[in-house]
């Protein structure tokens, strides 16, 4: 029991007592202004409460106005040989033979460790423009652990150059509404229909990084002009054009 102490005689009194024995001083207005006092530690624990609200509530406003500050297509970073674009929603494209091992070889390499990387809020996709139906899919995919390894597992035995139709081909990978192309060539794309497509389709919304590749395959062509179709490409849709030389 909490005990008082009479003003008067300072004599210890328990919590419910009305007069003090000792001197008979009538302690009741000390009870009640002891029952009306605060709680101690009460109000310090409720200041760190509302401090901790406030806290969260500020960086929730912040993450929010960031959030929608920013373009979702363009939150994250993507690498691929050497090419660093601002995406969310990545393609990577072998438009090269695939007797041409050395290029597919680099490709696929190259793309593996560019998927690692990739993050959940990413999505992306692989494909072969002479080659469609060894496609990751038909449509983009989540950059989670399930596609990441689908892509990983990817092989050159799993390809074969078919008599598809490369501009449907082209058409098919642009209508997944990339943010990136990632194209990758060491031959002809097949035709200056595929070029304008690229153009007309990306409609300045789809950037095409274009990749040439030197090899022994492409070596008597010295003059480099299946290259011209792809830095047409790259221009025309603020891309990056690069040559690769595994000769």
């Amino acid at each position: 029991m909490d005990a008082i102490r009479c003003p008067r005689c300072q004599r210890a009194l328990p919590s419910v007592a009305n007069f003090c024995p000792q001197c008979g001083l009538s302690v009741r207005p000390l009870r009640a202004r002891r029952s009306n006092r605060p709680r101690r530690g009460a109000l310090p624990v409720l200041i760190v409460v509302l401090v901790v609200v406030a806290i969260g509530y500020l960086i929730t406003r912040r993450e929010d106005r960031s959030e929608v500050g920013s373009s979702p297509s363009t939150s994250r970073q993507v690498t691929f040989m050497g090419i660093a674009t601002p995406a969310r929603r990545i393609v990577y494209m072998c438009a090269a033979s695939t007797y041409s091992r050395e290029t597919v070889d680099a490709f696929l390499a190259e793309m593996r460790s560019s998927v690692a990387r990739l993050e959940g809020i990413q999505e992306f996709n692989v494909c072969f423009l002479a080659c469609p139906r060894a496609n990751l899919d038909r449509n983009l995919l989540a950059a989670n652990r399930q596609n990441k390894n689908r892509a990983q597992a990817m092989s050159l035995r799993d390809l074969s150059d078919d008599s598809t139709n490369r501009y449907a081909a082209m058409a098919d990978v642009l209508r997944q509404k990339p943010d990136v192309i990632y194209l990758v060539a060491d031959s002809a794309l097949g035709s200056q229909m595929i070029v304008d497509l690229c153009k007309r389709e990306s409609g300045g919304r789809i950037r095409i990084n274009t990749i040439a590749v030197l090899n022994r395959a492409n070596s008597f062509d010295p003059s480099m002009s299946f290259a011209a179709p792809l830095r047409e490409i790259a221009a025309s849709t603020r891309g990056v054009y690069k040559v690769l030389n595994l000769r």
